[in-house]
């Protein structure tokens, strides 16, 4: 019995992702592997002035204070697929698009 509750969870989690990639919502867990590895690799270069905000149509989306900080961050946009490709496996990432405006809360560790 205990097998087949962990088979209908796996089924609805699979469920439930592909529902969400079909609306064109991004999948949680990608999510947080993707903010982790940004993180990690760039949170002391951007200062918390460029965050990730997300994996959608091939695309990794950032989020910059201002047209300086965007403008830093697209120099450094093949390195920033190469990274992801790398330590994700997103080997279908094509493009790093930045956009500028106010940044999301990142919540009460920043």
């Amino acid at each position: 019995m205990a097998g087949k509750r962990k088979n209908e969870r796996t089924a609805m989690g699979s469920l439930a992702r592909s529902m969400l990639g079909g609306l064109g919502l991004p999948d949680p867990a990608a999510f947080q592997a993707g903010a982790r590895l940004f993180e990690r690799l760039y949170g002391e270069r951007f200062l918390d002035q460029v965050v990730f905000v997300g994996l959608r149509h091939q695309t990794v989306h950032l989020r910059a204070r201002d047209g300086a900080w965007k403008r830093r961050a697209q120099v450094l946009e093949a390195q920033i697929l190469a990274d992801f490709q790398e330590f994700l496996g997103a080997k279908d990432l094509q493009r790093v698009v930045v956009s500028t405006g106010p940044l999301p809360d990142l919540g009460p560790e920043h």
